[in-house]
């Protein structure tokens, strides 16, 4: 339904009759509008890596590629609820519910990686993890906005995201993670192509229940 109409146009009573719930039990369960949008937008991003198994490492930069091209190709398919959450991102005075489970859909693929450069002592005087996350968190929301109201076409969208991520990184690390930052931008100029990771393969589920 957001995909459809927006937030704006969302209504609880045309929810509430699609899932075939009474109202009282929409709001006895997730208490407001906002946190039902937010975990909505929560469980759609994980809906796309719950059953995936990456084979490149989370606290690396090819795995932050390798996780943002899978998910923004997911983006492409869904347009219409892109657009929508995409839009969400820079409505004034948005519900910190909503803010925060929009921000978290990027934190959680960079910052096991930013925690690790921040550890290795690789990143440059007064940058801090959490203010780089949120300056890459809005450029990929805005390109993301970009893309979805046709300012930037199918085939640049994904390369802009990646380059646009490791100019940022480039930009505020040092050494190894400064140097690898800019190992993947040279490949992408000179070879006018994304990396190329090996293919995910399927989480086994029975792995993940031993897990916990």
């Amino acid at each position: 339904m957001l995909g459809e109409s927006g937030m704006d146009g969302l209504s609880i009573r045309e929810l509430c009759k699609r899932a075939n719930i009474a109202l009282r039990t929409l709001y006895n369960t997730f208490y407001s509008k906002d946190r039902l949008v937010a975990i909505a937008i929560r469980d759609a991003y994980d809906q796309v890596n719950r059953n995936i198994r990456y084979r490149t490492p989370s606290d690396t930069l090819d795995g932050v590629i390798d996780r943002m091209i899978l998910t923004y190709r997911s983006s492409m398919a869904a347009r219409n609820f892109t657009r929508s959450i995409s839009s969400l991102y820079f409505v004034p005075g948005l519900s910190p519910d909503i803010w925060t489970a929009l921000q978290n859909m990027v934190f959680r693929n960079l910052n096991p990686w930013l925690h690790k450069v921040e550890r290795d002592g690789e990143l440059q005087a007064g940058v801090h993890v959490d203010e780089l996350a949120g300056i890459i968190a809005n450029m990929e929301y805005s390109t993301s906005h970009d893309w979805s109201e046709g300012r930037i076409s199918d085939p640049d969208f994904i390369h802009r995201l990646v380059t646009g991520m490791l100019r940022i990184s480039a930009g505020s690390m040092l050494g190894g993670a400064q140097q690898r930052a800019l190992h993947f931008l040279s490949l992408i100029h000179d070879g006018g192509t994304l990396p190329v990771f090996p293919n995910p393969g399927w989480r086994d589920n029975r792995e993940e229940k031993s897990d916990s």
